[in-house]
């Protein structure tokens, strides 16, 4: 019982850590595309 307990528990976090390594992957990623997007703009107007 305490093992299958403690895996449980193991998991759980297993899983509450990758959602927050994917949430934190997303907000680099969109930040990364605003930035491309943004300097993209600038360089068009520029030319």
């Amino acid at each position: 019982k305490f093992l299958t307990v403690s895996v449980g528990r193991d998991a759980g976090r297993g899983a509450q850590g990758g959602v927050a390594a994917v949430d934190a992957l997303s907000a680099i990623i969109v930040t990364t595309l605003r930035v491309v997007m943004l300097s993209g703009r600038y360089a068009s107007g520029l030319e």
